[in-house]
Parts: C-alpha cells; structure tokens; sequence
C-alpha cells in the first residue's frame, strides 16, 4: 500500500501565497494601469495651470465633485489628471536609479566581499559615510541649483544615494559564497578574481537581487 503525504503549501512555497507580495504587487499593477490606460480614460489637459476650479476636495468629502475624483490643488490643476501625467516619467525615474543603484552595489559589494582587504575597507568605510549624508536635504539643494533637468539626470542624481544599501547586502552575500564548493573550484582552476565575482558568483544572487 503506497502511503501519500500530503503537503502544505505556505507563503514561502509560491510567491502566489504571500499576501505582502500579492499587495505590492497589485499596487504597481495599479500604477502601471494608471500611466498607461489614464489618458485613454482622462482629459490629461486639466494638469495644466488654471484648467479646473481652484482647491477642490476629493469627491469622498463634502464639497467634492465626481468631475474632479482626487480634487484640485491651488493653481487649478485636477489632481488625477497630474498623477497620470506623472506616472510614466516618476516611474521611468525609479526604475533607473534602482538598476544603476543595484549595479554599482553589485561591483562594490562583490569587490568588498570577495577580495577583502583593503578593498572591503575603502568601500565599507565610503558606503558607511554615503548612508549618513542626508538624501533629501542634498536633493533639495540641487533642485535649487538646478533650473531644468530630463528623467535620466534625476535617476542619476537618486542613484548616488541608491548604491550603499545594496553594497552592504551583496558583500554579505558575497561572504556567503565565496566559501561554496563551485567558488574554490573555481579558484583552483585559475579563473580570475572578476570572473569568480561577475560570472559564477552573481548568476546565484539573480533571484536575490531581483527580490531586492
């Protein structure tokens, strides 16, 4: 007789189980939806100065209209209308910098980890001093400076502060492998330091980098 044991899947097993996962990810679905589908559905012109009547409430409070669902603010722009104009470029910016972000704290963070040394101090101690700079005063700062500027410079501008965080998490991974069975045998056939970090090494990490 062939006995069948059954098994409980949680939210570890699939990410279809976990409702933090499911959450976020119907909230960028929603996003998605809104910058692409938004203009089909939506007069884009009222995000201009003056286009609609001035300081609206949302339709939910008193006063609100439906012709107006998020409200106006006080230079007579309709509040929907400037979240679907938005959308696209706020995310095009995001995307930017966490990938350039991600990248350059994979080459730091597998640097600092895999070679050590004096390498993993230079990087920790520049990583370290990063994370304490205040972000947002310095981004106020150059947006004062800063008369005009495109989607890829402000990604750029947001990277420089998107790297330390994924440099301290990828070095302690780094520290993980590098003292796996395919890393030393790795060494010993006499692959080269960047090929050991960025070939056999990063490929594992793929499915942790993308959750991060």
């Amino acid at each position: 007789m062939i006995s069948v044991r059954l098994f409980r899947l949680n939210a570890w097993d699939s990410p279809w189980l976990n409702v933090k996962f499911l959450l976020g990810g119907g909230i960028v679905l929603l996003i998605l939806l809104i910058g692409l589908l938004g203009p089909l559905f939506w007069d884009t012109e009222m995000a201009y100065t003056g286009s609609a009547p001035l300081n609206l409430p949302p339709m939910w409070s008193e006063g609100g209209s439906f012709d107006h669902p998020l409200g106006t603010e006080s230079n007579g722009r309709d509040m929907l209308a400037q979240l679907i104009v938005g959308t696209p470029s706020s995310l095009k910016i995001g995307f930017l910098a966490a990938i350039i972000g991600m990248l350059i704290g994979l080459v730091f963070g597998s640097v600092a980890g895999y070679m050590g040394g004096w390498w993993d101090h230079i990087i920790r101690t520049i990583s370290d001093s990063a994370m304490t700079i205040p972000s947002l005063v310095v981004l106020i700062v150059i947006a004062s400076y800063v008369q005009m500027t495109d989607t890829t410079t402000m990604a750029l501008i947001l990277a420089l502060f998107a790297w330390p965080g994924p440099t301290r998490m990828i070095r302690s991974q780094i520290l993980t492998l590098r003292e796996r069975g395919y890393v030393r045998m790795a060494n010993l056939s006499g692959a080269s330091a960047w090929e050991i970090m960025f070939v056999e090494m990063a490929p594992n990490m793929l499915p942790w980098l993308a959750a991060s």
